[in-house]
């Protein structure tokens, strides 16, 4: 009898170890499943950072391209005020230096 209320005992035991056995496997398990939502929720945010990323990166790109293209545009511009404004200058001097020998001719006269 000593024997069997000892083995019972020592069933009762096992079989509470088993159930806290079985508890801590189930709260691991969700644990790890709260854990895998989390990781992929987390990839899922890094590939829509990523795409955000390439976006800006490929207007910047564009951007930068257009900026370059208006900078050459007014950099030809100027240099063509400036080719413009010289002609319009040695215009002036050859329209004053005819302007002088007319008069001196006037004077002549």
């Amino acid at each position: 009898v000593e024997r069997e209320n000892g083995l019972r005992e020592d069933i009762r035991t096992h079989a509470e170890l088993c159930e806290q056995a079985q508890r801590n496997y189930e709260r691991e398990l969700l644990l790890h499943a709260e854990d895998v939502t989390a990781l992929t929720k987390a990839k899922g945010r890094l590939q829509e950072l990523e795409k955000e990323l390439q976006t800006t990166r490929d207007a910047l790109k564009e951007t930068e391209g257009k900026w370059t293209s208006a900078q050459e545009g007014w950099n030809l511009e100027r240099e063509a005020s400036h080719k413009e404004v010289a002609s319009l200058e040695d215009r002036i001097k050859d329209i004053n230096a005819q302007n002088s020998l007319l008069h001196s001719q006037l004077e002549t006269v």
